[in-house]
């Protein structure tokens, strides 16, 4: 019966690990394990190929798995106030993705190839010691809308493509 399930909520518990039993519903739209403790994502989240939407937000997370690049349907992936230090290059692979919500982490660099992300709108990075942003973010001028870089410290001067991919939107 569980298999045909398309919305899981489990936010708000004591979870420390997402039940890989979770990655076997293949038919899960919409995951939400936000405010939990989780330490890890499984790999086996590659199996998860129609989530739309993965809510992971304030939780013990330091990384992710470079399997998170399988779930191709994502459209919002929110893992804000976590202890994430780096997203794996595969994440630039999700095509569909409209929503990447990293803010309140511990991201210090930003796959550089942001960019190849043409469906993004929204991109919160606030509160992470970011000193730079990639540059390939300017190609996104047509369909990013929203960059979220309050109480970035460390970030000094903004690429010049990403500075004239805004221009290019006024």
């Amino acid at each position: 019966a569980m298999l045909s399930l398309t919305r899981i909520n489990c936010a708000h518990n004591r979870l420390r690990d997402l039940p890989n039993v979770i990655c076997n519903i293949h038919t899960l739209v919409k995951l939400e394990c936000g405010d939990n403790r989780v330490r890890r994502v499984p790999q086996t989240v590659s199996r998860l190929t129609r989530l739309t939407l993965l809510s992971l937000k304030n939780n013990n997370l330091r990384e992710l798995p470079s399997e998170i690049g399988d779930c191709v349907a994502l459209k919002h992936l929110s893992l804000n106030a976590n202890d994430i230090v780096s997203l794996p290059d595969a994440l630039t692979s999700l095509a569909s993705l409209k929503r990447l919500q990293i803010g309140a982490n511990n991201c210090r660099v930003l796959p550089e190839a942001l960019g190849r992300l043409a469906s993004l709108s929204h991109i919160d990075l606030s509160s992470n010691p970011i000193s730079t942003l990639p540059a390939s973010l300017g190609a996104l001028h047509l369909t990013l809308e929203n960059i979220e870089l309050f109480e970035c410290k460390e970030l000094k001067d903004p690429p010049e493509a990403v500075v004239a991919g805004g221009h290019q939107q006024t």
